[in-house]
């Protein structure tokens, strides 16, 4: 017997697994997606599609083009129970089967969430803003990256990951989110982009730092683009500070909001523990990376080229001072950091350039700081800084540091409101993006700094050139849930594609599917249009046609007018004595009782303020007309045919009243409305 075409006859996989009992469509699904599978999981995956096939080829299909989101989500320990259920959904209707699979329905949706450990963002959103705002008094908006693009501090908006699994509970989850929250608030909360160049320009003076030389454009930058713009190797210098002031606001984060103390504490030690080894022949590279570890504030000790140990001091110093040791001192500011940046900048510049031999190592200690160090004045510092040697002119590149997972994106730039998305205006739909590793700066080595600087000041940056705090890497994965549709791997499962928020006045509602029995996602559009002024004909019109219906309908309700005052009693205070209250008084005081002082009345305004909404059915189906003909006393001239019939229903445009016989359900109510 030939084999049947539709059923693949490769039944032999390069990994030994049987996929013959799968459709070729399927089966070639299968070989796409397995690269991003658990191979421990193939056989089960295999085995559930199989299962599916007979009873819908397509609820297979969708079920393998999803199986590395849900694998992703819930792994394999919850992936029986969720396909179980959209068997049963598949057995009693095929079409709510294929749209469990595709991740259409709320049922499967939520189950998804259920069986995960996992938190999405979309699940807590309205409460982390409502976090934001208890913590910083301003509205913030909390984004992930499929919403938009990164925007500016002044902006109020945070951006999280669209899902985090890092632990085996969500509230464990949750706890993560709300330390990443708190670190991108604290950056809003304590300035980070509110420097005054005025406060650090005699310190740049002083180590040989040019300030207010601008770089290509029309207009000066202001604050941090104008302050990075100051330094001969603004990457250099862009690294440092974002390093220094993550650690300033990590310090501040963690001494003014105790409540997420614990969590925050667990979110840098986890951070720390997972920072790459030093890389000894390159001098710069390792001070970074140790600079990454003291500004998370754990004291440690860590094995370090002997070179870079009175750096190294120095350094644990100079951080020292902007991250407020001194816990009964004052805040420290933003301007605090560009202090540190710049003497920092003047360390790394007296270091031996990346490729010279490394020497010996040593452990460095952060609580083993030298006295004679740790006792130096700011401006001792900055004098000893001065007599050091200079490599500044050393042009060989540096890598920017792996980032700290829990540090949000920041921008450096001027506030503005803008805000760009993946597929409309309004900050929703599109597919999700792919998120490659980031790192620290976020752009190139071959980038022109100083370009991007410029772009900076004129607001004309994308969102990855002028990163300068570490991009969220808490999860690579991000929903495939987008607009009602699910995208996985970035190919659209829907042939008719995903629906979009298309304009800043279009939304997305779920709608009930009758046959599946349940909800599908963000399955139609509403588009919001503002209708020009009309013309008065018509409700003039019917004003005069029904004159008396009017008059009378006036009438009743002029009798529903209310009451203009009443009469309140027993008041602590009011315009005269309420007599009763008064009686009562003084009953009671010859009883011995206690006495109610409520003696008193005033009247109080009891007037009704009505408003009146009206809201009308304005479906297609309101366009019919109301069949008001008796026997054959009027036949209409598109009695017999259809397309008469349409012809007539978009006749009489200049608004005047259709005979009684003839007249449209949205006729009679526009009529009932006038």
């Amino acid at each position: 017997m030939m084999p049947d075409n539709n059923y693949s006859q490769n039944a032999d996989r390069r990994d030994g697994i049987q996929t013959k009992a799968l459709p070729r469509d399927v089966a070639a699904e299968f070989d796409r997606v397995s690269l991003s599978l658990p191979r421990s999981l193939h056989d089960r995956l295999i085995q559930m599609a199989a299962e599916m096939a007979p009873l819908s080829c397509d609820a297979a299909l969708a079920f393998i083009k999803t199986s590395p989101f849900i694998v992703g989500r819930i792994g394999g320990a919850g992936l029986a129970s969720w396909c179980h259920e959209g068997l049963d959904i598949l057995r009693r209707s095929e079409q709510g089967g294929v749209a469990y699979f595709r991740l259409e329905m709320s049922r499967s949706v939520q189950l998804l969430e259920d069986l995960s450990p996992g938190v999405s963002l979309s699940n807590v959103r309205s409460l982390l803003e409502a976090y934001c705002l208890a913590l910083s008094g301003r509205k913030v908006k909390v984004l992930s990256p499929s919403d938009s693009v990164v925007r500016l501090p002044g902006s109020d908006t945070v951006l999280l990951a669209s899902f985090v699994a890092r632990y085996t509970s969500k509230p464990e989850n949750f706890a993560w989110y709300k330390v990443a929250a708190t670190h991108q608030v604290g950056h809003i909360e304590f300035g980070s982009n509110e420097l005054n160049t005025n406060d650090v320009t005699d310190l740049g003076r002083a180590l040989d730092i040019s300030p207010g030389r601008v770089t290509r454009s029309d207009r000066p930058p202001t604050g941090l683009a104008e302050f990075i713009g100051w330094f001969d190797n603004p990457r250099l210098a862009l690294d440092i500070f974002s390093l220094v002031e993550d650690g300033r606001v990590d310090f501040l984060v963690k001494r003014c909001y105790r409540g997420v103390g614990q969590a925050y504490r667990r979110a840098q030690d986890e951070a720390i523990d997972a920072r790459p080894p030093l890389m000894p022949s390159r001098f710069r590279e390792a001070m970074l990376e140790m600079l990454v570890r003291l500004s998370l504030g754990r004291p440690g000790k860590w094995p370090s080229p002997a070179a870079l140990q009175r750096p190294l001091h120095l350094a644990a110093r100079i951080m020292r001072d902007v991250m407020a040791v001194v816990t009964d001192g004052p805040d420290t500011s933003v301007a605090d950091s560009a202090a540190a940046t710049m003497r920092l900048y003047r360390l790394f510049n007296s270091l031996p350039g990346n490729g010279e031999p490394a020497g010996p190592w040593d452990t460095f200690d952060t609580e083993g700081v030298p006295g004679e160090i740790l006792n130096l004045s700011q401006e001792e510092i900055t004098g000893m800084l001065g007599d050091l040697p200079d490599y500044g002119n050393d042009a060989s590149p540096h890598d920017s540091p792996a980032a700290v997972d829990y540090r949000g994106t920041f921008r450096l730039d001027t506030p503005r409101e803008t805000e760009t998305t993946a597929a409309g205006e309004d900050g929703t739909g599109g597919s999700p993006p792919d998120f490659p590793p980031q790192t620290n700066n976020g752009a190139s080595d071959s980038d022109d700094l100083s370009d991007m600087l410029t772009l900076a000041a004129d607001g004309e940056a994308s969102s990855e050139e002028t990163m300068i705090f570490g991009t969220n890497t808490a999860s690579q994965e991000d929903s495939l849930l987008v607009g009602g549709r699910t995208e996985p791997n970035g190919a659209d499962s829907n042939e008719d594609g995903a629906l979009e928020n298309d304009s800043p006045l279009s939304f997305l509602y779920d709608e009930w599917d009758f046959r599946a029995g349940d909800y599908r996602l963000n399955w139609c559009r509403v588009r919001q249009i503002p209708l020009a002024e009309g013309s008065p004909d018509f409700f003039e019109a019917i004003l005069a046609e029904h004159g008396q219906l009017v008059a009378r309908l006036g009438k009743r309700f002029e009798q529903l007018n209310p009451e203009s005052s009443q009469k309140a009693k027993r008041l602590p205070d009011g315009e005269d004595y309420d007599l009763d209250a008064v009686v009562d008084a003084v009953i009671a005081r010859k009883a011995g009782q206690s006495v109610d002082a409520r003696v008193y009345w005033q009247r109080n305004k009891a007037e009704r303020e009505v408003s009146v909404a009206f809201l009308l059915d304005m479906s297609s189906s309101t366009v019919e007309y109301i069949n008001r003909l008796h026997g054959e006393s009027v036949q209409p001239a598109f009695a017999g045919h259809s397309h008469d019939y349409s012809e007539w229903l978009q006749s009489n445009p200049d608004g005047n009243i259709r005979p009684m016989e003839f007249k449209r359900i949205i006729d009679l109510e526009k009529e009932s409305t006038v």
